[in-house]
């Protein structure tokens, strides 16, 4: 095992500094090489030389300023060994294994580490007269026991480890110099807040980083680069958490007030179904319905086609349409209002026993859900069915984390996709809505809105026309 060295080079004053980070596990091996673990990943150096063992040491105990580690390879070793150090520090800073750590003397005010791998901060220096001021998309979010900035245009994020950083965070809010920032955190100086500036601005986090950004709404870049990315949490590698079970794939029975459904025969599908390219150039949406309403054979055969359980139980299931990881988180919940041969009100898909659970809910709350689904679609409309698509969330967070909801979305697309296609080879008339109310969803099924609530709507009804193209 490595042991400290104590002939480092003295600290300085106030340095950035570059170390481990705590989450790795380092390892001398026999033949000179070491190994790095960091999670489930590895890195091997071999090949080192007495002076990278030495600073290898340094940069797990405490950390040194860059330019310090390369003196003492450099003394150590000779100017030769350099750039074999310098390939092995590249080759830390991709494996996401050193943080950047910003010490005012003894006291370390502030830590950036890799959120997303390879991550190298930029050599920036602050000027003194110049205005600096937070990237827009900056935000600043507790993580556990520790605050941190972020920023979907940097790839690292800055744990905040005292006082002063928080209040030169709260200062560049607006413009403002180096020697205005001083001002706003006691006790540091105009060079202590250069280097404050230098690691905000090497990790991408103020204003001059925004660049192409500046049209991206704010959310919608967060929610990009977090499910885009391979985003390693600071905070989840530092101290990781329990893994969570999933729910099972099929969600208990929600009631005793059952409707069974027709099962559609699949074979003669098969053989005398519409074709598919057919199909797929007759689709579109169609807001306008047959005074004949839906029937309840209808809906069965639709359901069974879409989304029905094919195999499976537990917490493995497979289904008609594909999902990330087999996870299967959606849920769909008619909404019916003129079906025949069903009751008027909300029912739950029990996609593994076909059926409809009814379940209850005030007749006027029923009756908003429905209004806003025709304002959605363009005013004119009087749904038949709104089909709700829930997503049971922990289902996919207990596998994906970061990229969970992106994943759901993705789910959703393909399920409506699926939908479309069902439903004009039945010659029905489909409609995919924009947006819905999942606070009033979740209610009025008796959910915890973060645990399930509505993520997609699909109006479905009888069609007004015969569409020759289809059938």
């Amino acid at each position: 095992m490595f042991g400290v060295d104590a002939t480092r080079p003295k600290q300085k004053d106030s340095a950035i500094v570059l170390a481990l980070r705590t989450a790795v596990r380092m390892r001398a091996e026999p033949g000179g090489s070491v190994r790095f673990a960091l999670l489930h990943r590895r890195l091997r150096l071999r090949g080192l030389t007495g002076g990278i063992r030495r600073v290898l040491r340094m940069l797990a105990h405490r950390g040194a300023a860059e330019d310090d580690l390369s003196d003492v390879v450099h003394r150590v070793d000779g100017a030769g060994a350099l750039p074999w150090w310098y390939y092995c520090l590249d080759s830390l800073l991709e494996f996401g294994a050193v943080c950047y750590i910003l010490r005012l003397g003894a006291r370390p005010i502030a830590r950036l580490a890799p959120g997303a791998r390879p991550f190298r901060m930029t050599g920036a220096t602050a000027d003194a007269h110049r205005r600096y001021q937070l990237s827009r998309f900056a935000y600043l979010r507790r993580e556990r026991d520790a605050f941190v900035l972020d920023s979907p245009l940097s790839g690292a994020q800055l744990e905040l480890l005292e006082g002063s950083a928080f209040h030169m965070v709260a200062a560049l809010s607006r413009p403002t110099t180096v020697r205005g920032l001083a001002a706003a955190a006691p006790g540091t100086s105009p060079a202590d807040a250069r280097l404050f500036v230098a690691l905000l601005h090497g990790a991408g986090m103020l204003a001059d980083a925004d660049g192409t950004a500046s049209e991206w709404d704010f959310c919608d870049l967060v929610f990009h680069a977090s499910a885009r990315r391979e985003r390693r949490d600071l905070q989840t590698l530092e101290r990781p958490g329990s893994p969570r079970r999933p729910p099972p794939a099929v969600k208990p029975v929600m009631s005793t007030s059952v409707t069974p459904l027709t099962r559609p025969d699949l074979e003669r599908l098969k053989a005398a179904d519409v074709p598919f390219t057919r199909v797929l150039e007759a689709r579109r949406s169609e807001r306008r319905y047959g005074a004949t309403p839906l029937t309840l054979h209808q809906l069965g055969e639709f359901l069974f086609r879409v989304a029905r359980v094919k195999r499976g139980s537990g917490t493995r299931v497979s289904r008609p349409y594909p999902s990330g990881g087999a996870r299967y988180g959606l849920e769909l919940y008619p909404v019916v209002a003129a079906c025949r041969g069903v009751a008027r009100g909300i029912h739950h898909y029990d996609p593994l026993r076909h059926r409809l659970e009814g379940l209850e809910a005030p007749r006027a709350e029923v009756d908003t859900l429905l209004r806003f689904a025709a304002a959605a679609a363009g005013g004119s409309v009087r749904p038949q069915v709104l089909i709700v698509i829930a997503a049971r969330f922990r289902r996919v967070t207990s596998k994906y984390r970061a990229m969970a909801y992106a994943l759901i979305l993705k789910e959703v697309g393909v399920l409506l996709q699926n939908m479309y296609l069902v439903a004009t080879a039945m010659g029905l008339a489909p409609c995919a809505l924009g947006g819905g109310d999942p606070e009033r969803f979740a209610r009025l099924i008796g959910a915890d809105f973060h645990e399930e609530t509505s993520v997609g709507e699909f109006l479905l009804g009888s069609s007004q026309v015969h569409r020759s193209a289809a059938r």
